[in-house]
């Protein structure tokens, strides 16, 4: 007659299965500090007792709620941008309009003799001889 195998034999590989099943999980889970004020620690303290859940699993509903409606809105805002933007490639597709009042501006500037600021003015300066900067610099160094 053969006998039955006890139920440690039965149960050990399963149980070993779950421990393993659980370390995987346990390590996906990342522990993560955060600082909350008093009366939201409170709050959840209350609702902890009144639900009775772990404070851990309503911080985590909690902030799966808020990060549902936030990327919503901020998903509706980015939509609300897009389209605007695609609105103004179809006005101004190839920037003409701001090209030609560049030139337009430029061309009063240049017929009114008014300096263009962007332009600068150049100083030229032999070899060996220092400009006005640069006579500025080397002075407040030497002191």
């Amino acid at each position: 007659m053969s006998r039955a195998p006890t139920d440690k034999r039965q149960t050990k590989p399963a149980a070993r299965h779950s421990r393993r099943t659980a370390t995987a999980k346990a390590a996906a889970v990342k522990v993560t500090p955060v600082r909350l004020e008093p009366r939201l620690r409170h709050g959840l303290s209350v609702l902890q007792a009144v639900l009775n859940t772990p404070v851990n699993k309503l911080i985590n509903q909690a902030v799966s709620d808020f990060l549902t409606t936030r990327t919503a809105q901020v998903e509706t805002d980015l939509e609300v941008v897009l389209k605007q933007v695609k609105e103004y490639r179809k006005r101004d597709p190839r920037f003409e309009k701001a090209f030609r009042r560049t030139v337009a501006a430029e061309a009063k500037a240049a017929r009114d003799r008014v300096p263009d600021p962007a332009q600068g003015r150049t100083y030229l300066v032999g070899e060996g001889e220092t400009g006005p900067v640069q006579s500025a610099v080397r002075e407040l160094l030497s002191r």
